[in-house]
């Protein structure tokens, strides 16, 4: 029987290697439909924190303060977030007052 390629065919490697290639060819194609019809990839790691603002799932519609909070209202809100523990707070809070009543005096 005549081969259009001259006579040589394909073999069994061949076919198992043309399996393998579609079969990783239309995993690519699915996986890829998927992340794009979820929004993306998954946002973790130090790209993002759980504090960044817009916080998706919250109502919350106000940004973190800024430089213009108070340092007090800054540290009130790294303690509530658990970037500080307690002690920590007690610790800066203790200082922030002695500076105030420092600053309080000498005026």
């Amino acid at each position: 029987m005549g081969y259009w390629d001259g006579g040589h065919s394909v073999g069994g490697w061949g076919i198992a290697m043309m399996t393998v290639t579609m079969l990783l060819f239309w995993a690519l194609v699915i996986g890829g439909l998927i992340v794009l019809l979820r929004g993306g990839l998954p946002r973790s790691g130090s790209w993002t924190r759980s504090s960044d603002w817009p916080r998706s799932g919250t109502d919350s519609q106000q940004p973190p303060a800024g430089p213009s909070g108070s340092a007090q209202q800054i540290l009130a809100e790294r303690f509530a977030r658990g970037e500080i523990d307690e002690a920590e707070y007690a610790r800066r809070r203790q200082v922030l007052d002695d500076d105030r009543l420092s600053t309080d005096r000498t005026s």
